[in-house]
């Protein structure tokens, strides 16, 4: 029986039970596809929602993807990004669906990857270690450590919410942990979201952290998809230069 989720709880599935068509055209496209493990993960999700109802497009929302594929949230909302940005997956409106025209797909960028023998350029975002192994290369910022650490922690203190003497193990460490689930950018930005709502009369939230403490409790508050500027808005103390600087950080202030 389905448990909601759309997941079978039998022993031994039929597929009158339900079942997903894909044409086989489809299938040997995607089997020349590079897809991450994450991507394919959520183009299932896709297809059971979809195709399992026999339906071209569908609202699913963001707990439904996290129920069915196990990805915490911030992974969906990425490998949704990525799959769209592939035009592999498209939407109209809320609903979202799988874009079966693959003449339209597009490759995955290219990373430079660490090996062995030195720099190379692959399409997979994977290396092979020297012991054979294939293991997941992050972000093309893991090269060099000092490329991730440095430019966060100037950032900061550049923001001068608490400005930090130096840069400390312990704030390493929290930086490793963060860009394992954000990447630079998107850390620099939350500090940037942060900073202005502390800073800010319009805004309730104003506890100020040291920086490791910012990674480790409040990042995910403070990334934009969890919209801080307005689940911190107090807007009996916003003033009018509160709420041009907040449009300026959004993008949508009027040039």
């Amino acid at each position: 029986m389905d448990n909601g989720t759309g997941i079978q709880g039998g022993v031994s599935p039929q597929a009158e039970n339900g079942h997903i068509d894909i044409a086989n055209e489809i299938a040997e496209a995607l089997m020349r596809t590079n897809l991450s493990s994450y991507q394919s993960r959520i183009l299932w999700a896709i297809w059971r929602k979809t195709y399992g109802w026999h339906k071209k497009e569908d609202w699913i929302s963001n707990k439904q993807f996290v129920e069915l594929t196990g990805l915490r949230k911030q992974h969906v909302n990425r490998t949704l990004k990525e799959l769209k940005e592939r035009n592999i997956v498209t939407n109209s409106g809320y609903k979202i669906a799988f874009n079966k025209t693959y003449t339209q797909w597009r490759e995955l960028p290219k990373q430079v990857t660490v090996t062995s023998t030195g720099n190379k350029v692959t399409n997979s975002g994977y290396k092979v270690t020297c012991t054979g192994a294939h293991k997941r290369n992050l972000t093309k910022e893991t090269i060099t450590k000092e490329n991730i650490y440095t430019p966060l922690y100037e950032h900061w203190n550049s923001l001068k919410i608490i400005i930090h003497k130096k840069l400390t193990e312990k704030q390493k460490t929290k930086i490793r942990a963060a860009i394992k689930d954000y990447t630079k950018e998107e850390i620099i930005k939350a500090m940037d979201n942060y900073a202005y709502v502390v800073n800010s009369s319009g805004h309730y939230f104003s506890h100020k952290w040291p920086m490791e403490d910012f990674l480790q409790r409040g990042l995910s508050k403070f990334v934009d998809e969890a919209t801080p500027l307005t689940n911190f808005t107090d807007m009996n103390g916003m003033t009018k230069a509160d709420l041009r600087i907040g449009l300026k950080i959004l993008g949508e202030e009027d040039e």
